[in-house]
Order: C-alpha cells, then structure tokens, then sequence
C-alpha cells in the first residue's frame, strides 16, 4: 500500500537506504535529537530482540542534533545493515514529523515507536508480533516500566497490561485514553496508512492525538503483561517532556480538545476520551502539581482553564462537571466554579503536603480533613477504603475477610502482589471470593509455588484493574513454604504486605 503519510520533512540523507526496499515483520521509529547519552543502548535494545534482526528494520530519524548523536548514527549504520539512519537537513522542533517519516518509509506488516533515550524488553517485539499475528488486530499494546533514580519503578497504564486480552474493544477499558505515549504499542502498517493516521505538528501531545485517532478507528485491540518497553525519568534525562511549559502544553490540549468535540463521537465513547481530557490534562496535570503551588500568578492558571470550560459548553450541553470523577477533582471544580480560589490554594496545598493524610471517620464512613483557612476543614469522603477484618493461614496461602468503605461500590476479583523494587514480579493471585453481607468478601488466596525474595505490595483487585491497599491491624503472622519464609506484616503506613526471606 502507497504511504498517505503528507506531513512528512522532504530534505534528508538516508544511511543504508536499501534496507527500505526490504519488506520485514516490524519497523522501529526512533525519532533522534540530542540524546547521545542514550542513543547507544536505545537502538542495542532493538538489536538484540528475540524476534531476531532479520525480521526488523530500524528507522532512527535524527533532527539535526548537535551533540553527536548523528555521528554515532553513521557509525552505528555502517556496523548494522539493519540500521536506517535518517538525517534531516533541518530541525523540525517536534518528535512529530522524524515519526511521520519513519511511518512513510517504513515497508513492514507492523510498526512502533520508540524514543531515544528509552529501550525495549528483550523480548518485546516478538511477544506483541505473535500476539497482533495470532488476534489479527490492527493494535496490541504491552506493559510499560517506568525508571527512575530515587524512586522504585512503577507500572505505567495499567489498565494495557494487567491482563492478557484477545480482540476485545478499547471501549471496554475505561482509562484506554489514559497515558497514550508512544510505548509498548505496535500498530499494523495498513492499517495507519488507509486511515491517514499521522502525528499532528505539535511540540506537546502530538502523541496523544495520535492515538486517539488510531484508538477511535479501530474496532477490537489486544494487550499482553509481559514487560515491553522501559519509560526513561532518570534524573540525567533532560526529555522534551521535562522542558516543555504548562501553559504551552495546555496550548496543544485545547487543540486536542477541540478536535475531540468536533468528531461528534457516540455520547458514551466521547466521555471515555472527554474524561481523560478534562479531568486529567486540565485539572490533575494543571492544577494539582507543585508548579502551580510554585506559580506566581495562579489567575493565568484559572484563566486558561476558563478556557476549557468555555470551548466545551460552546460545543455540549451537558455538564462539564459530569466528566470530573475524582471526589478531589470535582471539589477544586467546585471551588473554581464558585470564586472560591483560597480554599481552591488550601486544597492543592493539602493534596501536595508530604504529611500524611488524616482519616477521620463519620457515621463508621472514611473522610479526608482538608484544612482550609481561618481554621475551617472541608470534609471529603474517600472513594474507596479497604479494612482487612481477619488473617488465617491455609496450607494453600492464606484466608481474607475485608471490608470495602466509601462511596464507591466496586467487584472484588481478587488479590494483586507486586514486587516493591521490580515491577515484572507481578503476580494475579488465583483466589476465590464469597460476597459476604455489608460490603464484607472472604477471599481464599493460592500463592504461587515461585516467587522472588524481597517486599510485595499486596492490592485488593476490583473491576478488572483497580487496585487499592488494605488497612490492617495485628500481629505478624508467618507462613513457612520450603526455602522461603513467607511475612504477612503491617507496613508503616498500616496496610498490609509480604515480605519474602
């Protein structure tokens, strides 16, 4: 199929162009600027995958860096065929256009993207190609794990990787439109191509943008838990992500936005993509962060949320306060919506304060103090909060009696351990629920027969994906299982956890 791809740079040099003429399972578009100190590793990543080299080409488009980066691209290209350096004459100031041309270029069954100072999981191409090649969808995605310097890693999105799903729609996952980065995700080439799908030329969210138009386009997806892709927040990255303004990234989300309202999606899949939209670009991410405590004039905050608001009720009539889920969220809406912008600051400032926050309990019903000026309190009942009642051991694993508190009714499934220090430990206990009385469950767990010494996070699953921490209270029980010692315990915040010697 002929490439639709238009927006693409049209003066470059191209480094092992004969690779292109060979048609190959998957393509792999680096966009490249400046990002020497990663860029080795990154493309030794695709090197050593799996599905084996003769099935790949890489497409490494560099924006005219000026660190070096181009130099180690021909001399990586010229120790690998399999390398497609692509240099631009000049720089295009986004990751947006170096991706459309990878996309024009790239002659394979499946494409994905992956950015210069991340890498692959050593068997990530071949475990999403056998998956889109067995499902025969036009987009599989896997789990994403993000690596930071002072922090343990974490799971990125985990609604795409908390279960392996075969041909299922992305309207059945209710945060699909959440952390839409271009990781983990392969697409089918055609696909793309029929439906002109290409990235937006913008700074910020281009890759948003662009996976709600594939996501939007597509009828069934699939994703796997195996480890894909390594998200790179080392300390020493200085990503575009990191340097980009707020005010600037909340520019390229009004255009999104608009673009959203003006596809007249189904009323039920627009609120998916509104959801996310609203409630997460333009009150978590713009207001509560430290860089709005930090601002020195929050009105340009409130202002350019105005516009928000006003962009919206000039195409809907419904209420925008309807897509706000979060019972913080809908509390700073409240404030803003009613000129309340101290307490709207005394909110943000709690919601950010490393101290703990304090429970206090009503009518035997969990509620957040919110401390606000002139030594008043808002009240804030949480969602959800999880009581761990009794703790028995079994020769399997062990027997659970919780209770679920808060305004949120959900569907216990189960129990989720999480390695603290490596997020691939990541176990779905097999575990049978009786729905008890009065929001109580009794849940049988089997633990498995392998697991990796070291602490575990212990989650109540519900609702396919959500996870929540269980308070508890008592004695240090311990299981003995062959080599291992198996230590339910209370952790300093008061949940409970495994630890495994």
């Amino acid at each position: 199929m002929r490439s639709k791809i238009s927006s693409v740079p049209k003066d470059y040099e191209v480094l092992n162009a004969k690779r292109l003429r060979r048609h190959v399972a998957v393509t792999v578009v680096i966009p490249v600027y400046n990002a020497i100190i990663y860029l080795e590793r990154t493309i030794n990543s695709v090197l050593v995958q799996t599905i084996g080299i003769r099935n790949v080409t890489i497409i490494a488009v560099d924006d005219k860096s000026t660190d070096g980066s181009r130099r180690l691209l021909r001399r990586l290209s010229s120790l690998y065929p399999q390398l497609v350096s692509i240099l631009l004459k000049n720089n295009t100031g986004t990751p947006a256009m170096p991706r459309n041309l990878g996309l024009a270029l790239a002659r394979s069954k499946y494409v994905t993207f992956l950015d210069a100072d991340d890498w692959l999981a050593h068997d990530g191409l071949r475990i999403l190609n056998e998956t889109m090649d067995r499902t025969g969808v036009d987009y599989a995605v896997g789990r994403t794990i993000q690596v930071s310097t002072n922090q343990p890693n974490r799971i990125i999105g985990v609604h795409e990787s908390n279960r392996n799903r075969d041909h299922v729609s992305p309207y059945t996952l209710k945060h699909a439109f959440y952390h839409l980065g271009p990781r983990a995700r392969m697409m089918r080439r055609d696909f793309l191509l029929r439906h002109a799908i290409q990235f937006p030329s913008m700074k910020f969210a281009e890759d948003k943008q662009f996976f709600i138009d594939v996501l939007i386009r597509t009828d069934a997806i699939s994703t796997v838990t195996a480890p894909i892709y390594y998200l790179n927040r080392l300390e020493e990255n200085d990503s575009l992500t990191k340097q980009t303004d707020i005010m600037e990234k909340m520019e390229t989300n009004l255009i999104v936005l608009r673009r959203v309202l003006e596809y007249k999606l189904p009323v039920e899949k627009e609120r998916l993509i509104l959801n996310r939209l609203i409630e997460f670009d333009c009150i978590t991410r713009l207001y509560d962060r430290k860089h709005f405590l930090k601002s020195h004039d929050p009105s340009a905050y409130h202002q350019m949320f105005a516009r928000v608001v006003a962009l919206f009720t000039q195409h809907r009539s419904y209420p925008i306060d309807s897509l706000i889920e979060k019972p913080f969220n809908r509390l700073l809406y409240h404030y803003w919506n009613t000129g309340r912008f101290d307490d709207f600051m005394d909110a943000v400032k709690w919601s950010k304060s490393r101290e703990t926050k304090e429970i206090e309990w009503v009518d035997d019903q969990p509620y957040w103090s919110i401390p606000l000026g002139s030594d008043q309190k808002q009240m804030l009942a949480l969602p959800l909060y999880v009581k761990v009642h009794e703790l028995q051991l079994t020769e399997e694993g062990l027997e659970l009696t919780v209770q679920t508190l808060g305004d949120r009714r959900i569907r216990v499934e189960g129990i989720t351990l999480q390695h603290r220090n490596w997020m691939e430990e990541t176990h779905l206990l097999k575990t049978d629920v009786t729905d008890l009385e009065k929001h109580y469950y009794r849940l049988q767990v089997e633990l498995p027969k392998q697991m990796e010494r070291g602490s575990y996070l212990v989650y109540l699953r519900f609702d396919d994906y959500g996870q929540q921490v269980m308070a508890i209270s008592m004695e240090e029980p311990v299981i003995q299982k062959s080599y291992h010692t198996y230590r339910w315990y209370e952790t300093i915040k008061g949940n409970l956890g495994l630890r495994i010697k």
